[in-house]
């Protein structure tokens, strides 16, 4: 039974073998651009169970794939098959260790996240400068949480992995990574936003709040919210 399974498995890993070796950035978006809107799709439900399919920010799905498939894909294949064997010798598991705190200390916080935090401000209309006061003020918990997830997975990679399944490697176990960006971070458009009234307002207001004045707590968070909904309701005379 498990015979006729890995005779296909492995036809399937030669023909990626050759299609990556022929076409590398393109094969390397194409894996991490699909995983990543496949993964976006699970965010989004995680987010909220009862959604329906037809219910799906798709234009959110579409950029969270456009930045994975061009970043983690094309780009990714050049700076983990090129440029990181260049800079970084030695044996295998000495390069492995410079290359893993490298990524996760340098690369990830310094270039990988800021990139995501300013395309996804672009994508919303916002500035480049917007999406890094956003990753300046709010973006720890994601750098902690990338570390966490790639770390192990850069040693695995650099040491065990061959250079054209790197990126496929990186794939599937961005399954989880991805999730866990879309979910912490999610590239919310604002159609989307604007569709969900007060549901928004309300996690806006809860942020804004609990950052200006921390010793709020949930109970007083809660009443600012209500009174800025209120206020937001009311019409023109009932103000007056």
């Amino acid at each position: 039974m498990w015979r006729p399974c890995l005779a296909f498995g492995k036809r399937i890993a030669a023909s990626y073998d050759k299609f990556y070796e022929r076409w590398p950035k393109f094969t390397a978006g194409i894996t991490m651009g699909g995983a990543a809107g496949a993964c976006d799709i699970v965010a989004q439900k995680i987010e909220k169970p009862s959604m329906r399919m037809k219910d799906l920010d798709l234009l959110r799905v579409f950029h969270f794939s456009m930045y994975n498939g061009i970043f983690c894909g094309a780009f990714l294949q050049v700076v983990y098959n090129v440029y990181y064997p260049a800079m970084f010798t030695g044996s295998v598991v000495a390069q492995a260790i410079k290359l893993t705190l490298f990524d996760n200390f340098i690369f990830g916080p310094f270039l990988y996240l800021p990139s995501y935090y300013v395309y996804k401000s672009l994508a919303d209309g916002r500035t480049s400068l917007a999406g890094l006061v956003d990753y300046v003020e709010g973006g720890w918990d994601v750098v902690l949480a990338c570390a966490g997830v790639w770390v192990p997975t850069q040693y695995i990679t650099f040491v065990y992995v061959p250079p054209n399944f790197r990126i496929l490697f990186h794939a599937v176990v961005g399954i989880l990574w991805d999730i866990v960006l879309s979910y912490l971070v999610p590239m919310e458009t604002s159609k989307h936003l604007e569709g969900n009234g007060d549901e928004v307002v309300v996690g806006l207001v809860s942020r804004t709040e609990t950052k200006s004045n921390p010793a709020l707590s949930p109970v007083q968070v809660e009443a600012v919210v209500a009174d800025v909904l209120n206020e937001g309701k009311a019409t023109p005379d009932s103000k007056k």
